[in-house]
């Protein structure tokens, strides 16, 4: 759970926090190694430089996996996202409440 904490800001740590857990399908996937905003699916056509602003093709990838590093060290490397563009894809399998108690920040 520190990593869902580390997503919370300090001030609100001592409240409750809520995680909702989820089964997703990821299609086929975009695989990056540095952080991209995407509006939309990347483009699947292989050769194509337009990734998101691609309109050329409607290939396009299903969900997006980023592996990013938080250190030079591959050990402390932060956790993948995994980025999905349709709902359809994920269903809530269980929500997890927790609360940090004052003076038990990580």
């Amino acid at each position: 759970m520190t990593v869902v904490a580390d997503f919370v800001q300090r001030r609100s740590l001592l409240g409750k926090q809520c995680v909702v857990v989820v089964r997703t399908t990821l299609g086929r996937i975009f695989q990056t190694k540095k952080m991209q905003q995407f509006c939309r699916p990347p483009c699947a056509e292989p050769g194509c430089q337009g990734l998101d602003h691609c309109n050329q093709h409607g290939d396009l990838y299903d969900s997006v996996v980023s592996s990013v590093t938080g250190s030079r060290d591959p050990q402390n490397a932060l956790p993948r996202e995994f980025v999905i563009f349709d709902g359809a894809q994920c269903y809530p399998e269980l929500i997890v409440t927790f609360q940090v108690l004052p003076g038990n920040f990580f």
